[in-house]
């Protein structure tokens, strides 16, 4: 804070008063410098509060008015402040439907040093705002990088909001029961904080979950609490969304009336937030109503304004909804050019959305990628072929049949080249499929007992102990009826990972089942076998076990190769052990009898 001294004619009384006033400041700054900072300091605080209340149940642009207020003082900060200030600018980008520039903004905010708090939160609002404009891969990386973070549940409200975002997402992508897990805790986190605002949110993400999957009873439960919960917070933008979100639901039930009047209150309610994807949004939902029941003249009226909005924040799915409702518009009134101009648009805006729904397919991607890059090269090298061919006409007769002779020659040994090394590429492929299995890459149930006899061979040459060690997940079919078969799946990729780095390299590891492993130990006895069992348990059990993890347990069935034994009758002596552990409680290891 700036001042000047008052100036006068006589140069010596201004200098005195100068001094005086000097002196006098000099005396009192030790008195009066700490308490200004405190006031200024809790008045900046005060005003931030302001902005970040606006920001939820205000229209966006008096939440930025206050911003642009406090912006000259944001030098007098804190770096909780600074950040605070930050996202709540990046959410109003966002709400005035600059996704790009919103989303810049926390990328710069998260390269810089904040507390963990304002990166839980920013990491949130960018995973939002990303699914929201359809850009996946950003979404998930910031979401992943969110739900990662260590005692995410001790920040109550910021942990609600995005674990209900995590519900959100993973409905989109097709995996709802998971989403509707996150949602789950998510309500449980909120009420047990009671975070009204966090009700508010997750109970609309809940309502939209189980809306997709067809549980409309359960939808309109959630919508209409998130609803109240809402309305007690006076967040306007999500009360006007799960306003639109109900009445479309009504719509479904055939409750249409009903749905009408929801909408001409939703509607408005959007508007005044100024969030234009919202708006859109809401115009679709209502011009599908007003589709249903023939109002063509008020299906152009809604979905019109709402064009350029889905164009601008690539929402292509809603972009190809809108141009067939006003193509089908265009038909009953024997518009046929028009409907054609609105269909042919609804077919460029679905592909577009089918090129951003591949995104989630990355690595059928990367295989379509190589493929047509290798298609160019071939291509290319015929057209230099071709031009080489050209240019050969204008010479002798003789060095033109020479060069072709040489080019037909050069494509023949390429070809040749390519598939030799095709074919060898596919035999070894081949040759590791017919002994591996292709989730765990251990060996197949035929392999492992090929290298049991030869193993079995080896020791009984050498005079030497062999073990085996038959494993089997309890439960397992439990598992992927709960959290589905890509689940499962990497429940038995982890479980072999972990059997690897227990067993060790010297042990012959295969997965002879659908959930059951078997584990041969050259040179090892049963006590030996036991401990390599126990440590596993531990490791399912604790440090390898992560937060997201289902809990898995095995049962273990062990024998020792006796003499004048064959390795099947080890094998059936051990599974016998196997099937006394699961019937004796499962999560424990059994020895086999001997004979």
């Amino acid at each position: 804070m700036a001042s000047s001294g008052p100036t006068t004619s006589d140069a010596v009384s201004g200098r005195c008063l100068i001094i005086a006033i000097l002196v006098t400041l000099l005396g009192v700054t030790g008195t009066l410098a700490a308490p200004w900072a405190r006031a200024s300091q809790g008045d900046f605080e005060a005003r931030l509060n302001e902005a970040a209340e606006l920001n939820i149940t205000a229209p966006w642009r008096e939440s930025q008015a206050v911003l642009d207020e406090l912006r000259p003082r944001l030098a007098e900060a804190t770096i909780e402040q600074r950040a605070r200030f930050e996202l709540i600018e990046a959410r109003n980008l966002i709400l005035a439907g600059d996704f790009e520039a919103g989303l810049a903004r926390i990328d710069q905010l998260l390269e810089q040093p904040i507390p963990t708090a304002q990166v839980l939160r920013a990491r949130t609002l960018g995973a939002n705002a990303a699914i929201v404009s359809r850009r996946y891969n950003r979404g998930f990386e910031l979401l992943n990088a969110a739900l990662a973070m260590p005692g995410l549940e001790q920040y109550e409200q910021l942990a609600s909001e995005l674990l209900s975002l995590a519900s959100y997402a993973y409905a989109l992508v097709g995996q709802p029961e998971l989403g509707l897990e996150y949602g789950y805790r998510a309500i449980d986190l909120a009420r047990e904080h009671d975070t009204e605002r966090g009700l508010c949110v997750v109970q609309q993400r809940m309502g939209f979950n189980n809306k997709i999957i067809g549980r409309y009873e359960q939808a309109r439960h959630h919508y209409e609490s998130g609803l109240e919960a809402c309305e007690d917070t006076n967040d306007e933008l999500v009360s006007g969304i799960i306003q639109y979100s109900l009445a479309d639901l009504l719509r479904l039930d055939g409750d249409l009336e009903g749905a009408r009047a929801l909408f001409e209150q939703a509607l408005p309610r959007m508007e005044a937030t100024g969030f234009p994807n919202g708006i859109a949004e809401a115009r679709l939902y209502w011009a599908r109503l007003e589709n249903e029941l023939g109002n063509d003249e008020k299906v152009t009226e809604l979905v019109t304004p709402a064009l350029s909005a889905f164009t601008e924040s690539q929402a292509w799915d809603y972009l190809a909804e809108a141009h067939q409702l006003l193509g089908e518009v265009a038909i009953r009134a024997g518009r046929h050019a028009e409907a054609l101009e609105h269909f042919e648009a609804r077919l460029a805006a679905n592909q577009e959305f089918q090129d951003l729904d591949r995104n989630r397919r990355l690595a059928y991607l990367e295989v379509e990628f190589d493929t047509r890059f290798k298609e160019q090269e071939i291509e290319l090298l015929r057209e230099q072929t071709r031009v080489a061919q050209l240019e050969a006409e204008t010479q002798r007769q003789n060095a033109r049949l020479r060069w072709i002779s040489v080019i037909f020659g050069l494509l023949l040994i390429l070809a040749l080249a390519l598939w030799l090394a095709r074919a060898l590429r596919e035999r070894r492929h081949f040759h590791r499929l017919s002994q591996t299995d292709g989730l765990t890459e251990l060996y197949n149930h035929t392999r492992f007992f090929e290298l049991l006899e030869e193993a079995a061979a080896r020791v009984r040459r050498d005079g030497k102990e062999l073990s085996i060690v038959l494993a089997d997940i309890d439960h397992f079919k439990q598992v992927n009826d709960r959290f589905g078969h890509l689940v499962g799946d990497e429940v038995l990729r982890h479980t072999s990972r972990v059997l690897k780095e227990v067993f060790g390299p010297s042990a012959l590891i295969g997965r002879i089942g659908g959930e059951e492993f078997a584990i041969a130990l050259p040179d090892a006895g049963l006590s030996e076998a036991a401990e390599r069992v126990e440590q596993l348990r531990k490791r399912l059990a604790g440090a390898d076990r992560r937060r997201t993890d289902p809990p898995v347990t095995l049962s273990f069935g062990l024998a020792r190769l006796e003499t004048g034994e064959s390795p099947e009758e080890m094998r059936i002596r051990a599974d016998e052990a196997l099937y006394r552990a699961k019937n004796s409680g499962r999560n424990r290891a059994e020895f086999a009898q001997s004979t």
